[in-house]
Formats: C-alpha cells, sequence, structure tokens
C-alpha cells in the first residue's frame, strides 16, 4: 500500500495538481485587476522605480546601483516593457516565475519524496513565490522583499536534490544536476546572500552521492545562464555587479537589515527552530543518515545567515527541515518517533507563517474595494493603497523634558544649516509627491534631482533618473555626478542614510550653493 501511494504522485500528477492550485491563486490575485496594498508602500516604490528603467532598457548595476540581481526586477520590467502597469506586471511575474519553477519542484518533490511530502513541499514552494506579504505574522499585503520569497523558493528545490537520494526508479543525475544548477544560477542574479549559503552545501550533497555527472549538469546549466547573461549585457555586468554588493556590505547604513546574528540564534522566537534542527543532525547520524546529518549541519549556518540578511528574519527554512526530518526517518525504532516528532514541532513553529503567506493572496482581493491609487498618473496608476496611510506623513521628533539633560550630540550641519532632528514615519508617498509639485511649481519640472534620503523615487514623478543613481540608497553618492540639484529633507526618512550622505558630501568638498527651500527640504545646487 505504501508503494503504491508513492508511485500515485509521479512528476505528471504532481505537477497538474500543483499547476491547479497556481491557477487558482493566480486567479484571485489577478481578478481586481490592479495590485493592492497596505503595507511597505517606500519598498514598492523602489521595485518600481528599478522594474521601470530596466523597462526603459536601462541595466542594473552598469546604469543605476543596486545590490538586488537582475532577476529581482526583470521579470516585472518584461511585462512592463509590453504595455502593461507595475502593478498587474508584478503579479504576472509572479505567475510567470511560478510557472518557470514547477516543473522543477514537481521533479524535486516526485523524485525524492512519498506523495504527501511531495504534494507539500511543491505547495509550500508555489506559495513562496506566488504570496503578497514577505511573512511573519503580520496580516497585510506587501510586495516587500518578494526576492527573498522567491530565493527560498529556488533554495528548496536545489537543497532538496542534492539533499536527498532519488528514489528507486526514478534516478536521473543528469537533470536533477542541471536543475539544481539553473537555480543556483537564478539565485546568484537574483539575491547573491542565497548563492552564498548553500552553494557548498548543494555541491556536497551530490559529490558524496558520488554524482558526479549531476555536478557537471550543474555546472554548465550555471555557465550557460552567466554565458547568456554576458552575451546580452556584456563582460561589464559582473564586475559592476560586484561593486554594488561591495558597497553595500561596505555600507555603515545597512550593515544587517534586522536582528543580529546572535539575537537569530538565542532569542526566544527563533531558539525551537535551531535546538531542533541540531537534535535532527544527532538523530540522523545515530540512525545511519551520517551523509545526511552532515548536509543538514552544514546547511544550518546558511539558513542563519540568509534569514541574518532578511528583514524581518523570518525563518522560512524550517518547513524544509521539516521535510527532510520526515523523509529521512527510518522504518523502526526510536529516531523514527524523534524525527517525526521535530519534524511535527518545525511545522507547527512555521505554520503561522506558511498560512499568512497563502491567505496573503486573497487578502489582497478582499483590500482592493477600498484603496486609492499610489501615484495616479502613468506606469503605476494600478498599484494601489488601502487607505491613506502613505498620504499622511507623521513626524518623530524628540520631546525636551524638565530635568532631562538635552542631547550632546551636535545636530547635522550642510553648508553651515544646523537641519532639524526628526524623521518621517508614515506618509512616504504623500511626502514625495508634494515635494515633486513644489519642484515642478519653481520650475525644476524634468531635472535631476539627487536626494540626501534612502528613497530617490522622483524618477516615477516624470523628473530625469539619475545615471549611476540608486533607487534606494546605502549613505553613497551614487548618481550625484549626472544631478542638477541636491536635495535635502528638512526631516528624512532615514536620519541615518542622511547623516552618511552628509558626511560623504563633506569629505567629497562637494560645493553645494543653495537654489531654494520649503517646509519640506533644502535645495541646493553643485555648480560653484
Amino acid at each position: 500500500m505504501r508503494g503504491r501511494a508513492m508511485r500515485a504522485m509521479g512528476t505528471g500528477r504532481l505537477a497538474a495538481v500543483l499547476l491547479a492550485g497556481v491557477a487558482a491563486l493566480a486567479g484571485l490575485a489577478l481578478s481586481p485587476g490592479a495590485l493592492t496594498i497596505s503595507l511597505h508602500e517606500g519598498d514598492a516604490l523602489h521595485l518600481a522605480e528599478i522594474a521601470l528603467r530596466m523597462a526603459r532598457g536601462e541595466v542594473p548595476h552598469r546604469d543605476f546601483m543596486t545590490p538586488l540581481g537582475a532577476l529581482s526586477a526583470g521579470p516585472v520590467a518584461l511585462w512592463m516593457a509590453a504595455g502593461a502597469g507595475f502593478g498587474i506586471s508584478f503579479l504576472l511575474a509572479q505567475v510567470a516565475v511560478s510557472l518557470l519553477l514547477l516543473p522543477a519542484a514537481a521533479r524535486a518533490g516526485a523524485s525524492r519524496l512519498p506523495g504527501p511530502l511531495a504534494l507539500a513541499f511543491g505547495a509550500v514552494v508555489m506559495v513562496l513565490v506566488l504570496a503578497l506579504v514577505h511573512g511573519g505574522g503580520d496580516g497585510g499585503v506587501s510586495i516587500s522583499m518578494h526576492y527573498n520569497r522567491w530565493g527560498w523558493a529556488l533554495a528548496f528545490v536545489a537543497i532538496l536534490l542534492a539533499v536527498l537520494p532519488a528514489r528507486a526508479g526514478c534516478r536521473a543525475p543528469v537533470l536533477d544536476g542541471a536543475i539544481a544548477g539553473l537555480c543556483m544560477a537564478a539565485l546568484a542574479l537574483l539575491k547573491a546572500t542565497y548563492l552564498a549559503a548553500f552553494l557548498i552545501p548543494v555541491v556536497l550533497g551530490f559529490a558524496l552521492r558520488r554524482e558526479w555527472r549531476a555536478i557537471l549538469a550543474g555546472l554548465l546549466a550555471g555557465l550557460l545562464v552567466a554565458g547568456a547573461v554576458t552575451a546580452v549585457w556584456g563582460i561589464g555586468f559582473w564586475p559592476a555587479y560586484l561593486h554594488d554588493l561591495l558597497a553595500v556590505a561596505r555600507s555603515a547604513t545597512r550593515s544587517q537589515p534586522g536582528a543580529d546574528a546572535a539575537a537569530i540564534l538565542a532569542a526566544p522566537q527563533w531558539l525551537l527552530a535551531g535546538l531542533a534542527t541540531v537534535a535532527g543532525v544527532i538523530l540522523l547520524r545515530r540512525s545511519g543518515r551520517g551523509d545526511e546529518g552532515l548536509l543538514l549541519l552544514l546547511l544550518f549556518p546558511g539558513f542563519v545567515y540568509v534569514t541574518w540578511q532578511n528583514w524581518g528574519n523570518d525563518p522560512q527554512w524550517v518547513w524544509l527541515v521539516a521535510v527532510l526530518l520526515a523523509a529521512l526517518r527510518p522504518a523502526a525504532g526510536d529516531a523514527r518517533a524523534g524525527l517525526g516528532g521535530l519534524a511535527v514541532a518545525l511545522l507547527a513553529y512555521g505554520s503561522p507563517s506558511l498560512l499568512n503567506l497563502a491567505y496573503s493572496v486573497p487578502r489582497q482581493r478582499a483590500l482592493a474595494a477600498e484603496a486609492t491609487a499610489l501615484v495616479p498618473d502613468g506606469p503605476l496608476a494600478d498599484l494601489r493603497l488601502a487607505g491613506t496611510r502613505s498620504l499622511r506623513p507623521n513626524m518623530l521628533t524628540p520631546v525636551a523634558l524638565p530635568g532631562v539633560p538635552p542631547s550632546d550630540t551636535p545636530p547635522l550641519q550642510i553648508a553651515g544649516e544646523a537641519l532639524p532632528d526628526c524623521q518621517i514615519q508614515d506618509g512616504t508617498v504623500g511626502w514625495w509627491r508634494a515635494v515633486a509639485g513644489d519642484l515642478v511649481t519653481r520650475g525644476h519640472a524634468g531635472a535631476g534631482v539627487f536626494a540626501v534620503d534612502v528613497l530617490s523615487p522622483l524618477g516615477l514623478f516624470g523628473f530625469r533618473p539619475l545615471r549611476g543613481g540608486a533607487p534606494w540608497s546605502y549613505g553613497g553618492l551614487d548618481g550625484l555626478e549626472d544631478a542638477d540639484l541636491v536635495l535635502v529633507p528638512l526631516c528624512p526618512r532615514s536620519p541615518e542614510t542622511r547623516a552618511a550622505i552628509v558626511a560623504a558630501l563633506a569629505a567629497a568638498d562637494t560645493p553645494l550653493r543653495e537654489v531654494g527651500r520649503s517646509p519640506l527640504y533644502i535645495l541646493f545646487s553643485t555648480a560653484p
């Protein structure tokens, strides 16, 4: 009976079931005719600017600075280049990515796992791609950090193929190696963190089984992707990509986007997953699965590293570890019960985040009725926000209290002007819309403006994008040489980024001549 159940979920049948699920989620996502979000509108503007620039023919890293790989926005840009708005383009990009990954996920699941586990694995991979929230327990809708979800989905497929041997009658090392190699190449062009974390364990997994043809196929697949990218964008793409990665790694404003590594290992909300994984390694080695235990042990630092690099620090790897431990249970003995118990514990630990990911798609449809466009005109007209939070800025500012000594930190200054100690909390879109309108009124329509803040989305409001600029700043002067004007917010979204850029301007001895100001900003020219 068990053998028949395992044979029943072949690759074709699993792919058909997954395709039905993708069709249902895609239909729910696309049916409103627009994309509605309720969180992280600043991140949406960031992605929109990158996708729009790519749709117009610009090349990441060469024409603008970003540490994200070309695949993070490339699928969106393709639909925008075809004439679709940004909102629909993002949703179609998610569907396209899921359909491209579906055969690989079906092959990995059907060749390595019994029927129920294969279906669960494939479903998790598809949900990761199609979800409309980054994870966690926040019940909103957001496209922020979609590349992290896509990265986990690609890594899950490659890791499963590498760690688990193929079931009897399912061996195809060349095919499996090629799939793993393509997944690794995609990770390199999506977010290099994932490649750095998982490349060695994936290669070692095939090597421990002496599947040298799989390794060769994977290498050839990766080289094929690299060759195609080089043929399209030139050899200079790669050093430019490396330059952007190193610039962010050295940035004082973005050393880590969330909790530090020690907290991810030891904090109460993450400790259980780590302990369960280590216990799984011990039980695997005791049950005679030493190679698989070694691979899981080598994967664990990569899991922690990627989680540390992802904002929100959601340990989405726990579902994969649960599947691996369940699949590696011996036929009998204490280790079988122990590994099964750990798999259940990890599944329970990760289920709230997984349910949030899955439910985010129908939640977007429910929010559509009360949404308004973030940028009413142009390619962003079909990107909407539920409520008016993004249009009403809130300011965070310190309050002087009796008996409490004031801060001894001197105020930040630029060109002899002391800048206020405050921060914009919400209302990012409303703030930039007001700034764009004010600049047009002052006769600067279409100018190239370098913004001294973390975001610089004026290119979405009809202004000239800066050649070499950074849609999301990490404290550098990227794009300054192409700027006509320098805009310094009085209350920035990121005081740390504003301070880092001001320090960089001073270090470069940049001449600044004030040409205007408003209640929102001071405007400078760099012309002497």
